[in-house]
This record gives C-alpha cells, structure tokens and sequence, in this order.
C-alpha cells in the first residue's frame, strides 16, 4: 500500500482505537455494529477530526442544499467534508508526480429532509488559496459504504462572506442542479462511487484497534500524474444567407459571423472522475478567466448557404490520482480526477459544427434592424460534447463548457441588408442566456 504521512496515520490511528468519539452523529459505530458515516469518513479524511459540525458554528455560509441519490431517496446521516485545492496557478506550475494536500473547511451531517448547511470561516490561509476564480473545493460525501466526491468552487469576499456563482453545466444533471448562490443540490448516483468494503462490514464495536494494525486505513494525497491539451468549443454561431432579391442589379444578401474573445472572458469546464481506470464520469465543474484575446476570421454565409461553426480553444487539464484502503492486506480503490486549468492561449480556426441547427419560432426571433447585431448577455449555451481525452490509458472523458457571452465573450452577425435581416436564439429572445444564436438573412 502506498505510504501515508506519519501525522495522518497517528490520527488516523487515534480514531479507529479511542473510544473518546463523539456522541449522535459521531457515534463510532451504530447498533448492527457498523461504523458511522462520520467515523468512515473521517478514517479517509482525519485532518477533519478537529473540525467542528457546521450545525454548532455561526459563521459564514460555504454551501447549501440538498442530497439524494438518483433514484430519488434522500440520504440522512451522510457526512460531508469540504476541503479547498491549491490555487489553480498552483496547480498549474507544480511538476508531475508531485503531492497536493487539501485544507479542511467544513463538515456537515445530511439532515432527515436530505438537506446540508456547511458553514466556515474566510481564514487568512483559505483565502491565499483563492486566485481570480475563488476557491477549488472538493466535497467527499460518505453514506451507507459509499464515499462520493464532487468538485466545484467557491470564493470568500471582503466581508468574511461566500459565494458561489457557477452555472452549473446542463450535462452533469443529474449530478448537480444550481439554483441560487451559494447553493449546490448534489444527485449521487451509487454505481459512480467507492464502496468502503471493509468498514461496512459488521464487527463488534471496539474490537479493532490499531496496535493490531500499525497501518490505518487512510487515503494517500491527491498527486498529479499528468498534463493533457485539449481543444474545447467556447462559442458556435449559425449563419444563413439571403434568397431575396436586395436591389435592381439581383444581387441577394449574405451574412457575416464573428467571434470575439476578450480579456477576461471566463470558461467553465466540467471535471471528471474514475474509479479504478474505469469510465469517466461529469463530477463538477470549474470556471478559468483567461488573460489573452485570441481571434478568428470571420465566417460568411453567402447568399442560399448556411454555415454552422464551432470556435475551439485549447485548454489544459491536469490529471490526479488518489488512492484509498479497501483493506487491510493493501489492497486499494484508486481513483482519477481531473481538473480545468485554462487555455494555453492556442486554438483552432472555425471548424464544422455539431450541433444540428434549429427552425426559429416566432418568440425567439427579432428584426436586425441594424447593419449588425450582438450578443450582450452573461451566458452562453452549455456545449455537452464541447472536448473529448483521455486522462488514463483506456479512460476516455467526453466534458462540457459554458462561455460566457458578455463584453468579454461576443458574438456578432453583419447583415448586408438589414431590413431582410433576423435572428434568433435556440431557446428564446436572442439575447436571453443559456443559448445558441443564430443570423438570418431572408
């Protein structure tokens, strides 16, 4: 079994043999004998002991919501574990093979309606972890012999608070629903998560102890096996050119694209995970600002065709691995995660599109009016299949984003006669968010 640091071993170790464990939720084991999902929990995870339940602090609001699993049950009893990554510049310049240790931020119990409160502090050490995203945060979900683990974000403010303002990816329901700030409803699904094998199985409370095993059960640290570059779309555009006949020479009218991705623009990428090399699954996302403005040229339609673009940037994406004990013969349960590190600032020209176009109804269309029109709003459609790589041999991992179209991220139709010219959205207006959008020329 992979070693564990010495510090971690002895609280582990304290853990397993004192009888000193909190009473209720913390109860070393329930009455069939079974361990809690708090003891389980904080076997994996024992830089958690000293942290204290969010129900008996009055601080700040982390995160807030509801668990269940995919079949609808809720999951009272389960515990939570916040903890925050290094800083994603951190991440992004420390060497392969190299360990991370994640800080403890918060612990909750699920309560019987399947809600969670987390609620921490904005420490000075926590908030040298933020970079211009906030902060990289892992929650571990324990119940019932599965542990879950979900990546997401969160950034502390001036005034001691917390907030949340990812979207959430429409291709990770039902893994997770965002419905406000601060809140994140997470649907764990059983077949994508760790069994603890040995902890579950029934013994009789105090029995084991740690002089009979010098080697706790524990997880190694999150270490950094690779780098991977992929291309991911950050904007499409949908361009139809003109049949009508526009002036007395016959000419007939086209439309022009074009993609403008500024200073500041941010990404949201979703972060896979897999358990013993198998199947990549969507288990959150991140949001990356970039600092670069690349261009594109501009995509014309002309008169009787129809263009359908795709516009990709590369990306990194770091690959971790961790590895928990099943057993007390060395055997583990190693899993993989990876993590959105933002754009080596290289990128593809438009390239075809995969996303099918749409007729537009009449409520999701709107009158050029103008020579060009463009988009103003804060967000952009979720692209399901927006990258595709494979962070292990034989892992392939399909991820999403979501662009921002906002002064950072624009998307603009130059019609060469505005009154034939319409556009619409996929969804609605063509400037209401979370769509594609689309120029037309009559």
């Amino acid at each position: 079994m992979r070693s564990i640091p010495t510090v971690r071993a002895c609280i582990a170790a304290a853990l397993l043999a004192s009888t000193l464990i909190p009473t209720g939720p913390a109860a070393a084991t329930a009455e069939d004998g079974k361990p809690t999902d708090l003891v389980t929990a904080l076997t994996d995870f024992p830089d958690f002991a000293a942290i204290p339940d969010s129900a008996a602090l009055d601080l700040a609001t982390v995160l807030h919501g509801r668990v269940q699993q995919i079949t609808g049950e809720i999951m009272p009893g389960a515990q939570i574990l916040l903890s925050a990554w290094p800083s994603n510049e951190t991440i992004r310049s420390m060497p392969d093979g190299e360990s991370i240790s994640l800080t403890p931020i918060a612990r909750a119990a699920v309560d019987e309606t399947g809600g969670y409160l987390l609620r921490a502090a904005v420490t000075p050490a926590l908030r040298a972890l933020a970079g211009p995203d906030g902060i990289d945060v892992e929650l571990d979900v324990f119940h019932a012999d599965h542990h879950y683990t979900y990546l997401s974000q969160a950034t502390p403010t001036d005034d001691g608070q917390w907030t949340r303002t990812l979207t959430g990816l429409t291709a990770a329901v039902p893994e997770v629903v965002d419905k406000a700030a601060n809140l994140l409803d997470l649907t764990l699904d059983r077949t994508k998560a760790e069994t603890q094998q040995l902890l579950s199985a029934p013994r009789i409370p105090g029995s084991l102890r740690a002089y009979d095993h010098p080697t706790p059960l524990s997880c190694t640290r999150l270490q950094k096996v690779g780098t991977k570059p992929t291309y991911e779309t950050v904007a499409t555009t949908y361009a139809r050119g003109g049949t009508k006949v526009i002036d007395p020479n016959g000419t007939k009218a086209a439309v022009t694209a074009d993609v403008t991705y500024q200073h500041g623009a941010r990404t949201e990428s979703s972060t896979g995970g897999s358990i013993g090399g198998g199947v990549f699954t969507i288990n959150g996302s991140r949001s990356r600002s970039e600092d670069f403005e690349p261009t594109w040229e501009s995509v014309r339609a002309a008169p009787g065709q129809v263009t359908n673009m795709e516009y990709q940037l590369e990306f990194l994406h770091a690959v971790f691995r961790r590895a928990c004990s099943r057993d007390y013969q060395g055997n583990e349960d190693v899993s993989y995660f990876t993590e959105p590190l933002g754009s080596t600032g290289g990128g593809n020209p438009p390239t075809p599109g995969r996303y099918p176009l749409w007729k537009c109804g009449k409520a999701a269309s709107a009158r050029a009016g103008y020579t060009k029109v463009s988009t103003t709003n804060k967000e952009a459609a979720t692209y399901s299949a927006a990258f595709n790589f494979a962070p292990i041999q034989g892992g392939s991992f399909s991820g999403s984003a979501l662009s921002g179209y906002s002064d950072a991220v624009v998307i603009t139709y130059h019609f060469d006669d505005p009154k034939t010219g319409w556009w619409c959205g996929d969804t609605g207006y063509p400037l209401a968010p979370h769509q594609r959008v689309q120029g037309i020329q009559l």
